[in-house]
């Protein structure tokens, strides 16, 4: 997370795309890192269904932008993008 945030002080970075799976997407969440989130998801064999893109202790606050859905071959895809709502502190 340091060296994510030097991106912008040392070089004016204000928006990068992190890819990756759940540890990845956690670890850049509770590093208080991300604003938004695109997720891609489709029935896969073996896939285990419903698994959750966030594995840590404090799931964020989530609040729906869009949603569509595409009707593959065989399987939906579900595109999604969504927002972490912050509170406001005083």
């Amino acid at each position: 997370p340091a060296d994510l945030r030097s991106l912008h002080r040392e070089h004016g970075i204000n928006r990068i795309s992190g890819v990756g799976g759940r540890k990845v997407a956690t670890s850049l969440v509770d590093a208080g890192l991300v604003q938004d989130i695109y997720l891609t998801t489709s029935a896969m064999a073996p896939a285990e269904p419903h698994t959750p893109w966030y594995a840590g202790e404090r799931p964020p606050s989530l609040q729906l932008i869009v949603r569509k859905m595409e009707d593959a071959l065989e399987r939906p895809i579900v595109f999604e993008h969504l927002a972490i709502v912050r509170l406001a502190t005083v």
